[in-house]
């Protein structure tokens, strides 16, 4: 693919916003991509979010919104933006978030017995 084709949705690294061609890593960054343009932490979000049902999503498609504010919150906690560039990192915010949302669901099951 080429970033000059006129036919194509310009990708852009999410990092640093350079024009790049998905089968590579950005060459203004180094930052890894994968063929759709996310990091190989947010493509794996892709695969199993919801069954798979945002798999082929396009980072343009997510700047507009999708509809599912969990889903656009996990791929941009989890994403480069918020400086999630590794494994480690990306695997203690997904805790923190497990964490937190269990928190709200054992709060949510009080006001259960109480209504």
């Amino acid at each position: 693919m080429s970033v000059d084709d006129p036919n194509k949705e310009e990708m852009r690294c999410p990092k640093c916003g350079y024009a790049y061609n998905p089968e590579e890593s950005c060459p203004s960054c180094g930052h890894v991509l994968d063929g759709n343009g996310f990091t190989p932490i947010q493509a794996a979000i892709l695969r199993v979010y919801a069954g798979g049902e945002y798999t082929g999503l396009l980072p343009t498609a997510l700047e507009r919104g999708v509809g599912d504010g969990l889903f656009e919150f996990l791929m941009d906690e989890l994403g480069p933006g918020e400086d999630c560039e590794d494994l480690e990192t990306a695997i203690g915010r997904a805790e923190t978030i497990v964490e937190q949302a269990q928190d709200v669901l054992t709060e949510l099951r009080k006001l259960e017995v109480e209504i």
